[in-house]
């Protein structure tokens, strides 16, 4: 199992993108993405804080501005109507209330990478704190259902969107 994650971890470092296929600069995504690294590394150490804000911009300059750190939408205030009173009979009143539409489901295909801190480690084998960075890669999608493989080793998994559905593809219940 060891020798399997410190495979990953190297595979990971092999397949790290040259610089020439950034899709954005780093000083666009530094300045875009500064409310995003407050909210994301607030509460860090100075090294940690560090990482953070690079991991970041790195995925910005990877994946684009847009991708990782919209403009935030402006908001819309209006005064709530004037309160109606009647003097006859009461009747019955009708209300109606339109809801904005749903947000469009975002095409997710593609290779990705978690990066990140070992908090749970049942196995015993690495080590709380141990930093990890596993590749994934989402191969198809129905909506908001996502199927691809990760890891070193291409594990099949799949992910349902359902409020009960687990995630379990290392025990095969998948």
């Amino acid at each position: 199992m060891f020798r399997t994650l410190m495979l990953a971890a190297g595979l990971a470092v092999l397949f790290t993108p040259p610089a020439s296929a950034f899709v954005a600069s780093k000083a666009a995504c530094q300045g875009a993405c500064g409310p995003a690294i407050a909210r994301a590394c607030n509460g860090y150490g100075p090294n940690r804080y560090r990482r953070c804000r690079a991991h970041l911009v790195r995925q910005c300059r990877q994946m684009g501005v847009a991708a990782v750190c919209p403009a935030a939408s402006p908001t819309t205030t209006t005064a709530p109507p004037p309160p109606v009173t009647t003097t006859t009979a009461p009747r019955p009143t009708t209300t109606t209330t339109t809801l904005p539409p749903p947000p469009p489901v975002v095409n997710l295909t593609g290779n990705y990478e978690f990066d990140g801190y070992i908090t749970y480690d049942d196995c015993g084998v690495v080590g709380l704190g141990v930093y990890m960075a596993v590749p994934f890669s989402v191969t198809a999608q129905s909506g908001t259902n996502l199927a691809g493989y990760q890891g070193a080793n291409n594990i099949p998994v799949t992910h349902l969107h359902a409020r009960n559905q687990r995630l379990e593809s290392r025990r095969g219940l998948v």
